[in-house]
């Protein structure tokens, strides 16, 4: 399974460990640090991650959910068809006050709830949530 991973640029090491995760489980992963070469069209390379990707794992943060790209995967990962049962939010540490700033229909799905403190210790859960929409 390809697993597109959304995440803001403050949250890029989180990303990373997770994809080191992903891939120690089987999965593949686009990196952009690694995928996207200088003076690629960033937008294309993105563009075309998304469309080979088959699940979408977003990290819900408080500068994810700020981030105007982050909602633009998001709607991609909810409007297309490919990834209905494989898009998995993640929800890292107690939202309270930031928690509305996410899109409203994410908390209709099963979400991945990890604490703020050492997340990446629990990202074997995000693996285990994609395995069981395989």
């Amino acid at each position: 399974m390809n697993v597109f991973i959304s995440y803001s640029d403050a949250d890029a090491v989180l990303a990373r460990e997770l994809a080191d995760v992903l891939e120690h489980e089987g999965f593949e992963v686009w990196r952009p640090e690694q995928d996207v070469m200088p003076g690629d069209n960033w937008a294309a390379q993105l563009a075309q991650a998304l469309e080979s990707s088959s699940a979408m794992v977003v990290l819900l943060t408080r500068s994810s959910v700020e981030s105007r790209a982050v909602k633009h995967e998001i709607e991609y990962g909810l409007a297309n068809r490919r990834f209905k049962g494989r898009l998995v939010p993640v929800l890292i540490g107690q939202p309270d006050k930031w928690r509305a700033s996410f899109p409203w229909i994410l908390r209709r799905l099963k979400m991945v709830r990890l604490p703020s403190r050492n997340p990446s210790r629990h990202f074997q859960k995000i693996a285990d949530a994609l395995k069981a929409a395989a």
